[in-house]
């Protein structure tokens, strides 16, 4: 006579913790997005918009591609590291935060 417990054997695989961990791992790979590719004049276009707001002290809304996410960050261009290659913005509640230059997708000035 075979013993067999049927289908009790696979139900302790899908535990609810289980479940909500591969729901939120499948939704991440779901939105994330590759980056895009800046050309010269785009990158020309940003240096130029930079510089512009550096010297009116404009403040500027870069968009940022992070791990496959895009994110926004607002602020005076405070110092500009060319051998570090990053910037530096001074946010509006007095918060310094360091912008890497490879990161950059957008840039929008303020008048």
């Amino acid at each position: 006579m075979i013993k067999d417990r049927g289908t009790k054997k696979w139900t302790s695989i899908m535990i609810p913790e289980l479940i909500t961990d591969l729901q939120h791992a499948f939704y991440e790979d779901a939105n994330s997005t590759d980056k895009p590719i800046i050309d010269e004049y785009q990158q020309a276009e940003f240096d130029e918009s930079i510089c512009y707001a550096m010297e009116y002290n404009y403040p500027v809304e870069f968009t940022l591609w992070i791990k496959g996410y895009t994110e926004t960050v607002k602020g005076n261009v405070h110092f500009v590291d060319y051998i570090q290659k990053h910037f530096r913005l001074k946010q509006s509640n007095g918060d310094l935060v360091i912008v890497k230059m490879n990161d950059i997708i957008g840039v929008k000035v303020f008048d």
